[in-house]
């Protein structure tokens, strides 16, 4: 069962991904700011992060960032959600994200990228 950290600030799209995911037979843990996603992530080391840009403390390349200096978080795949920076997409990709995603974005698609960013890591669903 593969751990999936959520970090998004939007409350009602973290509920819904929650219910989604769990009924998919993932483990859900949501983060709702950067440190919390940090702190969460070294507390669970989760097999994915799927990592919101628009955070209320800090963006989502600064806890990129900071996943990539722990050492047992440095290879946890990441990919990035935003309806707010589309420009930014190339600049996550850039800096190393496994994968990017523009909001408002289609269930299924994340889903299957998700499997396949896990796939790519050698973890099966």
């Amino acid at each position: 069962m593969p751990k999936v950290l959520f970090v998004d600030d939007e409350k009602d799209l973290v509920s819904t991904m929650q219910k989604i995911f769990s009924r998919r037979g993932m483990e859900f843990h949501p983060a709702y700011a950067g440190q919390e996603a940090v702190d969460r992530a070294k507390e669970i080391y989760p097999d994915v992060v799927i990592l919101d840009i628009g955070l209320p403390d800090f963006d989502g390349f600064e806890v990129f960032r900071r996943l990539r200096q722990e050492s047992t978080l440095k290879d946890v795949p990441v990919v990035f959600i935003t309806g707010t920076y589309p420009e930014k997409q190339i600049l996550g990709l850039k800096n190393g994200a496994d994968d990017f995603i523009l909001k408002p974005f289609d269930v299924d698609e994340l889903l299957s990228r998700i499997q396949a960013v896990l796939r790519g890591y050698g973890h099966e669903e």
